[in-house]
């Protein structure tokens, strides 16, 4: 299992900050020669991660943007160097995250304007760097380091808050491991 939390700007600021937490399972494979390591991880995470910006204008009015993610996955090559009990790796791959886009407009005389929502899937890359600790020969734990930059995707397409926007997250996590 693992938890952490994740941190981006869209890379125009079109919904904000965005940032939150995540918390999810890992399963993967190590293969040890010596003191080097190779290994397969894959992970999915509920995420909580969202930021919102309320200040767009369109021609006779204002309006605001949401933006929430609630599952992001990983699928990463590992590759360690173990010194005693400890291991220290880089790794890399695909990483995939599903955003939620909202927006809400009023025109100037206070009348509620378009209103609508979207969700996303972005793709992107992956790398990252952490430790992992053995208490015993099966349970570890970890940490790690992931900046994840993301595709561009355009969100509510022929509406006045049409926009386009990429995301680079980096999530900061720790994760607890049994091994077989």
């Amino acid at each position: 299992m693992n938890g952490g939390w994740g941190f981006t700007n869209t890379d125009n600021d079109s919904f904000g900050n965005l940032n939150g937490g995540l918390v999810g399972g890992t399963v993967g494979y190590n293969y040890q020669m010596g003191q080097f390591v190779v290994g397969f991880e894959g992970d999915a995470d509920w995420s909580d991660i969202r930021g919102s910006d309320f200040g767009f204008t369109f021609p006779g009015g204002f309006g605001s943007n949401k933006l929430t993610s609630e599952f992001m996955t990983t699928e990463r090559a590992r590759l360690g160097y173990a010194w005693d009990r400890t291991l220290f790796f880089v790794t890399g791959g695909y990483a995939g995250i599903d955003m939620k886009g909202s927006f809400n407009t009023t025109f100037n005389n206070g009348v509620p304007g378009p209103f609508g929502s979207q969700t996303v899937w972005h793709n992107g890359g992956i790398v990252g760097a952490g430790i992992e600790y053995a208490f015993t020969n099966n349970i570890t734990f970890k940490g790690e380091y992931l900046f994840a930059p993301m595709q561009s995707r355009t969100y509510f397409a022929g509406t006045p808050a049409e926009i386009s926007t990429g995301l680079d997250i980096s999530i900061v996590r720790a994760g607890l491991n049994y091994k077989f």
